[in-house]
């Protein structure tokens, strides 16, 4: 997925503009990275798989918890 897209998903996702740029960027360079360096299956963040909370991720609506969920496996990558 390129930055364009991410963006116009970010547009969609929160259209009144209430997350926090920085935490946007962070978000798309996260995506960025993940695409060029997945996570190893099986890989354990707070006690459950990354596989896992993909999947909460794919089927959450509510941008808050997506959010949240993005912020756990970011600070897996930093833990790296």
């Amino acid at each position: 997925m390129d930055e364009k897209s991410i963006r116009e998903f970010l547009e969609e996702l929160d259209p009144d503009n209430k997350i926090p740029e920085d935490r946007k960027e962070d978000f798309i360079q996260e995506v960025i990275y993940r695409e060029a360096h997945p996570i190893p299956d099986g890989t354990v963040i707070d006690g459950i798989t990354y596989s896992t909370l993909e999947e909460q991720m794919a089927n959450e609506t509510d941008w808050r918890k997506k959010a949240s969920i993005a912020a756990r496996i970011i600070s897996k990558r930093l833990e790296e």
